[in-house]
């Protein structure tokens, strides 16, 4: 904090002679991790016993941060759950990033994707970021939703009755099949094929 002593011949003032400086020391409430606002610079302490001192106050102005941040790029398969949206924030002296500070956040990030959303995809908005120390520059990321995949084998199942066709093969009773949820064996059900509860 500094401060200047008008020359003389300004207005009343006779400014300073022979090296003489003020003591005492200029303060403020502000300190680093102030949020942003307008702060009194204090210039009453000042003093020197041969002057007749006029202290006028000054004003220190915290502006806000600057930042960039990015949501992260995420996939996930149809059917799950949307994972954890993220966030990276550029680091102090990245572009104009100036990064966090006293572990301050920004929020959250928000997705039309749902579980049941098709496989497509879809926009991560950055723009509801928000603190208010800080001027964010928000960058978008994308959420894909990839495809479900089911594999399947044929297994034909022989099987006997009463009639005349007795221990006929008749093509493919049950299949197995692999997702990317779980494996097991598909049965025949007149015309359809069902699959065990939760392979879908």
């Amino acid at each position: 904090l500094t401060y200047t002593v008008a020359a003389d011949g300004t207005g009343a003032s006779r400014g300073l002679v022979n090296g003489d400086s003020l003591s005492g020391n200029l303060s403020t409430t502000a300190t680093g991790l102030s949020g942003v606002n307008t702060y009194t610079i204090d210039a009453s302490s000042l003093a020197n016993g041969n002057y007749r001192i006029t202290a006028n106050n000054g004003t220190l102005t915290i502006t806000p941060r600057p930042v960039t941040v990015t949501a992260d790029n995420l996939s996930k398969t149809y059917g799950d759950a949307n994972p954890a949206l993220t966030y990276t924030v550029a680091p102090d002296g990245t572009g104009t990033s100036r990064g966090l500070v006293d572990g301050d956040s920004l929020g959250s990030l928000s997705t039309l994707a749902t579980a049941s959303s098709p496989e497509s995809s879809y926009t991560i908005d950055a723009s509801s970021l928000a603190n208010g120390n800080y001027l964010i520059t928000a960058n978008n990321g994308t959420l894909t939703i990839k495809q479900l995949k089911i594999y399947r084998e044929a297994s034909p199942l022989a099987y006997s009755d009463s009639s005349a066709n007795a221990g006929a093969t008749v093509g493919a009773l049950s299949q197995t099949f692999a997702s990317t949820r779980m494996s097991g064996v598909a049965t025949l059900q007149g015309v359809g094929v069902k699959l065990p509860e939760g392979a879908w």
